[in-house]
């Protein structure tokens, strides 16, 4: 899951919240918005639900949204709201280094 900022039409650029499954490499979940955000991600995800059910790995980068940013060696870790979901929901979330699309399967 990834949301890019391009200039998709007219003025501003708004992000395209896409999900992407890739074994078919189709676009499983997508959602338009004017920055990224949770709301978003929770569209696409509902999107994947409805059409496929639930999946079993979301390859992410790491924005806030799917995982938490520990402050001090002492905090301990926490669920995101979006990462708490996928938890329930059984739902695996990896992380990459964004700027190579550098993952492991």
């Amino acid at each position: 899951m990834v949301a890019p900022e391009f200039l998709w039409f007219g003025g501003g650029k708004p992000h395209l919240q896409v999900a992407i499954d890739d074994a078919t490499v189709s676009i499983v979940g997508a959602y338009f918005d004017t920055k990224e955000t949770l709301k978003g991600y929770y569209n696409t995800l509902y999107q994947i639900l409805a059409s496929n059910g639930i999946p079993s790995i979301f390859y992410t980068y790491k924005f806030i949204v799917f995982e938490f940013k520990k402050t001090s060696p002492s905090q301990e870790y926490t669920f995101t709201q979006f990462s708490y979901t996928c938890h329930q929901l059984g739902i695996e979330i990896l992380n990459y280094e964004y700027s190579t699309g550098e993952r492991t399967r």
